[in-house]
């Protein structure tokens, strides 16, 4: 069964975290600013993490603070945002800027008034178990962009519908002709019907991996469902087939075969 999705928002408590996934409480947090204590206002960022232990950790012997501040250090340095300090107090709030804390895996999300910034929430539907590892890849990236860029999430997933194309044995150059090729092998003729919804075939069509100025979220929306669509049609049910008929023995084999040649 399917874990029940819940869309991340800054008027709830409880959502799918976009780190883990998980549906559980969600810890809001308000940001406070402080100046830092010396002239030099500049952010410092060391690139080696080894420069950092050297620079910071030369002057600390007692081994417990020495292993505790460089943990610290590896965090700091891993580039992902954490809470530090806790108990302190500091009177400057950000306003229309939020954190929440997944109760799950304890990461971070970051707000702006009400859009989520960070991380970026993955709106690509789970992909088909059967979908080859590298259109996985293509279709989960268009998830990620899916919100920010929905021409370039619609490229991708054109591009994904081209890849499965030549993935079952067509050319890959034309959609049209291949999705034609497609309905003679036994594609779905819905799947080729909702092809024309969204205007991947047809003389208006773009090629696949360029951008499409009309694309918009509702389009991208209906590319997912077409990618999974095809791979279930194409990929996945002939694979449920051969594993029944594989099932039913050698001797049944035989059977159907002598009665095929008559």
């Amino acid at each position: 069964m399917t874990a029940k999705f819940v869309q991340p928002s800054t008027g709830l408590t409880a959502f799918s975290c976009p780190h883990c996934s998980a549906l559980t409480t969600q810890y809001w947090r308000s940001i406070k600013a402080t100046f830092k204590p010396d002239e030099n206002s500049a952010p410092l960022r060391i690139t080696s993490l080894q420069e950092e232990k050297d620079f910071f950790l030369k002057d600390i012997q007692d081994k417990e603070k020495r292993r505790d501040f460089e943990l610290f250090l590896e965090r700091l340095h891993s580039g992902t945002p954490f809470i530090e300090g806790r108990h302190e107090r500091y009177t400057e709030h950000v306003q229309n800027a939020d954190i929440s804390e997944c109760y799950n895996c304890k990461k971070l999300a970051f707000w702006i008034g009400n859009e989520l910034i960070w991380p970026h929430l993955n709106e690509a539907p789970i992909p088909n178990a059967d979908m080859p590892e590298e259109i996985q890849r293509d279709f989960l990236e268009a998830g990620q962009i899916a919100r920010q860029s929905p021409r370039g999430s619609a490229a991708l997933l054109r591009l994904c519908i081209q890849k499965i194309c030549i993935h079952l044995g067509e050319e890959g150059k034309n959609i049209n002709s291949d999705i034609s090729s497609l309905v003679k092998k036994g594609l779905d003729v819905r799947v080729q019907k909702m092809l024309d919804v969204v205007r991947v075939i047809g003389n208006n069509a773009v090629h696949p991996g360029e951008l499409d100025i009309r694309d918009d979220r509702k389009v991208v929306e209906q590319l997912f469902s077409l990618v999974n669509m095809i791979v279930d049609s194409m990929i996945s049910q002939p694979k449920a087939i051969e594993k029944l008929y594989a099932g039913l023995g050698e001797k049944i084999h035989s059977a159907i075969d002598r009665r095929d040649m008559k």
